[in-house]
Formats: structure tokens, C-alpha cells, sequence
């Protein structure tokens, strides 16, 4: 299992070969995925969508500063810019 972005170097690269769509009896793809997948994979050829989402990550500063009074500082700007990196 690969993420989406993963496919257009490794297709490019010709590691893949083309799906054979009728050998697989339950192929079907969400016509509201269908968009976003195109992006990766010019007329779903060489792959298909296992699970679709997003993950996200969400806490309460004052548990935080309860539970770790020593807790490194880091600025908002860093962690912008890791978030970013990892998520953008």
C-alpha cells in the first residue's frame, strides 16, 4: 500500500504494470474519489484507491502544560513548518 503521491515517479519509472480490471470482480471506484485519484494515475490505470481520508492530530495546550511542566519550547513557525513538510 502506497501513498497516492508515491505514484507518478514509480509509474513513470515503469514499476508497475497496468491493471487487468477483469480479473478483479469487485472493482469499483467512488465517483467522488474518481478526481483526485487522476492526479496520480491518468485514467486509473495502474492503480486503485484502498482507503481514502485524512489523519489528523488535535490536543489541549493547558493537559499539555499540566502534565509536562519541563516540555521543550517550540516556537509556532517550527511546528508550521513540520506540519506542513509531513502533511502539505
Amino acid at each position: 500500500m502506497l501513498n497516492a503521491s508515491l505514484l507518478p515517479p514509480l509509474i513513470k519509472a515503469k514499476v508497475f504494470q497496468p491493471l487487468d480490471k477483469t480479473q478483479l470482480p469487485s472493482w469499483a471506484i467512488d465517483p467522488q474519489v474518481l478526481p483526485n485519484r487522476q492526479g496520480y494515475d491518468p485514467g486509473i490505470i495502474y492503480s486503485a484507491a484502498y482507503t481514502w481520508g485524512s489523519s489528523g492530530i488535535s490536543y489541549n495546550v493547558d493537559k499539555i502544560k499540566a502534565r509536562m511542566p519541563m516540555r521543550p519550547s517550540i516556537p509556532q513557525e517550527t511546528a508550521d513548518e513540520t506540519l506542513s513538510w509531513h502533511c502539505g
